[in-house]
């Protein structure tokens, strides 16, 4: 989700919100970008928003990559 609509889409009060954020309010929520600077921010929202179990993953897709962690990816024919 783009960085610029985040507290709209989260937020139930807005008419243009994402019904399905509403369930996830209690769910492990793990935020990330290319380096972490947006996903912080996001995180941080988040929580002042309400979302119980939210983390930021520090260092971001570039980090995770960099350490050759594990990567899923659709399947696409």
């Amino acid at each position: 989700m783009p960085r610029g609509i985040l507290e709209a889409a989260a937020d139930p009060t807005y008419s243009k919100h994402l019904a399905d954020l509403s369930f996830v309010r209690d769910w492990l929520l793990v935020i990330y970008c290319a380096t972490d600077g947006r996903s912080a921010m996001d995180a941080t929202v988040l929580q002042m928003m309400g979302f119980q179990n939210v983390s930021n993953l520090d260092g971001g897709y570039v980090r995770w990559n960099d350490e050759g962690m594990p990567e899923f990816h659709e399947a696409s024919y």
